[in-house]
């Protein structure tokens, strides 16, 4: 896959990768301070989040059981 890319980078390889990307002469940066994610990547707080799908689950349930009852009347009448 990496291959395919075109630019093909084994960040941080396993020891397997390693020697693949050494025999093919593809760069192998490591990173010895990983940054964390969301130092980097604002995300909104846990409980509007979870709001939020609680409302899209209740919805996508309600939705459907009105599509199966009107699917339902449709066969039976």
């Amino acid at each position: 896959m990496l291959e395919t890319v075109g630019h093909a980078h084994a960040v941080n390889p396993d020891k397997e990768l390693r020697k693949v990307a050494v025999e093919r002469g593809w760069p192998v940066p490591v990173f010895n301070k990983p940054v964390e994610l969301r130092s980097r990547v604002h995300f909104p707080p846990a409980g509007q989040t979870l709001a939020a799908l609680a409302v899209g689950g209740a919805v996508a349930a309600g939705g459907g059981v009105l599509w199966a009852n009107a699917r339902k009347r449709r066969f039976e009448g």
